[in-house]
Formats: structure tokens, C-alpha cells, sequence
């Protein structure tokens, strides 16, 4: 017996913890090329009420759905409802969620022309040894912002962290900015309008750092500034360090290691239309730690990767 279709959807958490469905899949054991990308549902017509003939732009831009019954709705699109007195079959919904717990979605979504989807949730898991992160891009729904996924090693949520300082996300916990509000022990204390122009210039010697365009020191409102890196071997240790006059504020950040071409690539893409999400891909080589290798077009990614993301899918 054949089995039947079943619809994979990908969900991520936005900033605000709300679910932004990231791909939506039909992995069709009986047909020929067995997966097929859902484009946005408003890109549905009456006579294609699957999707087959949307066009390429519909299949790379956002996906609307970010509840349950526009899910189900989803769901409806992927999977062919049963002809009329047809024995019913298992209509199943597997559910592969990033920072969202699968207590969040009920076991069942009700489908249309009676019965029900039955919807199974896990995290969603790279393969191997390699760890993760989803980028959504400024076309993205609240975007751009950052997610890992999974439990990710300390040091690589560090250079996330420090990532998202270059622009890479809109809102959320900042590094520098949290850095700068701390109590003054140090005997520097900040205005807020000093500490806004202060964080805009660390963060354009981030960028010349992390794109090996060299970054000397630079003064913003009397206060000379300077990062630099040096590697263990496994990781990379920052110094972030402010002066002046007597006063020194000095972070210390040790995160994973990085490409400065795949570096350069997550800042070329990050204000990306049509291709609203993004893998970050973080390699780890024996005895020395992850490393952010490069990236990849999330859909393509979960297409060529399916069997193995999946394991042996009926």
C-alpha cells in the first residue's frame, strides 16, 4: 500500500515569540518527484488550489500563516482532500519547530469537508554535528532578526549576539547597548544621547573588524574606542574597550569563529525580498570548536536535504 501524502511545515519564532512559518512542504511518496514547495495561499488560485502553476516569485516570498487555522489552511493546500466515498485516509501534519515548544499546537486541526489533520510536532534538528541559525531577512514578516536553532553551543550564540549588532536585527536584546546601561562601577557613565552615538560607532568598527578592512581606534563624544581579537585555537576572545580620560569600560566576549566571506554574504542577503529566510551554518572541527562556515537559502536547504532531515520519510 502507497503511503499518502503528508504536509511539512517549518515554523520559526520571531522576536516576539510568535510562529512565522518558514517553508511549507508535500512530501508525496507516489508521485515523481515526490516534494513540492507551497507558495503563499493569497498566490492560489480556484484552479490550482495546490499551487502547481504559482509563479517562481510566490515560492520564494514570506508565508502569511502564523496561527493555527491559517496553518490548517496550509495543511488543506498541500494534502488532496478524499474523493467522495473514498475509504478516509490519515491526513498527517508534521510539524518542525524553531524556539517553539510543541505544547504550543494541538494534536488535531480540523480539516475541510469533515475529519481532521492529525499533527505530530518536534524541533527541528540539522544533521550531524553541525549547528544553526534561521535568518530572516528584511522582507520577512518583523524581520530582519536572528533565531537559533536548537540548544546551540555558548560560544556560537555569542557571535550571534554579536552578529545582530551589525544590523541584523531590528529589536531584542542588544549587546552593546546592554553593555553600556550596566551600573557605572567603572566610573563611566553615559547620557543617552552619548551612549546612542556611541553604540553607532562601535558597531561600524565592528563591521571593519569582522570584514578584515582593519579597525583602528576612533573617538565618539571624547570616548576613544578600539575591539580586537585574538584565537585559542578553538574560539575567538574580543576586547571591546572604551577610554576616557582616567575611565575604562572593558568587554570581554569570547565567541566561535567565523568566515569573513560568509560574513560579508549574511550582510549582502539580509535585506532580501524574495528570499525571506536563510541557514546559517556553523561547521565544528574536532578540537577546534564551530565555526560560521557560510550560508544557505532555507527552502533549497530543507528541498536537497529532505531524506536526511527527515530521516527515512515513507
Amino acid at each position: 500500500m502507497t503511503a499518502p501524502p503528508r504536509a511539512l511545515l517549518y515554523l520559526a519564532a520571531d522576536l516576539e515569540d510568535r510562529p512565522r512559518l518558514l517553508a511549507a512542504i508535500e512530501r508525496d511518496p507516489a508521485a515523481d518527484a515526490g516534494i513540492y514547495l507551497l507558495p503563499d495561499s493569497s498566490r492560489i488560485s480556484e484552479r490550482d488550489v495546490r499551487g502547481r502553476r504559482a509563479p517562481l516569485g510566490a515560492l520564494l516570498s514570506p508565508l502569511a500563516a502564523s496561527n493555527e487555522s491559517a496553518l490548517a489552511d496550509v495543511a488543506a493546500h498541500l494534502l488532496p482532500l478524499p474523493e467522495l466515498g473514498a475509504e478516509p485516509v490519515p491526513r498527517i501534519v508534521d510539524l518542525r519547530l524553531i524556539g517553539l515548544a510543541a505544547s504550543a499546537f494541538d494534536a488535531h486541526w480540523p480539516a475541510p469537508g469533515g475529519g481532521q489533520f492529525e499533527v505530530r510536532s518536534a524541533a527541528f534538528a540539522l544533521p550531524g554535528r553541525r549547528e544553526g541559525a534561521v535568518l530572516a531577512s528584511r522582507g520577512a514578516p518583523h524581520g530582519p532578526w536572528l533565531r537559533p536553532i536548537g540548544a546551540v553551543a555558548p560560544e556560537v550564540s555569542a557571535l550571534l549576539a554579536l552578529l545582530a549588532e551589525l544590523g541584523i536585527q531590528h529589536s531584542g536584546p542588544a549587546l552593546f547597548e546592554n553593555w553600556l546601561s550596566a551600573p557605572a562601577r567603572d566610573g563611566m557613565h553615559f547620557e543617552p544621547e552619548d551612549a546612542s552615538e556611541i553604540v553607532d560607532g562601535l558597531r561600524a568598527l565592528l563591521r571593519e573588524e569582522v570584514l578584515g578592512d582593519g579597525s583602528g581606534p576612533r573617538e565618539v563624544r571624547g570616548c576613544q574606542m578600539s575591539i580586537s581579537t585574538e584565537t585559542d585555537g578553538a574560539h575567538l576572545r574580543w576586547r571591546i574597550e572604551l577610554r576616557r580620560g582616567d575611565d575604562r569600560r572593558l568587554l570581554e566576549h569570547t565567541t566561535a569563529r567565523y568566515s569573513p566571506d560568509a560574513v560579508a554574504e549574511l550582510l549582502a542577503v539580509v535585506d532580501a525580498r524574495l528570499q525571506p529566510y536563510w541557514l546559517l551554518v556553523f561547521d565544528r572541527v574536532e578540537g577546534l570548536g564551530a565555526s560560521f562556515v557560510g550560508l544557505v537559502e532555507l527552502r533549497r536547504f530543507l528541498v536537497e536535504n529532505l531524506d536526511q532531515l527527515e530521516g527515512a520519510l515513507p
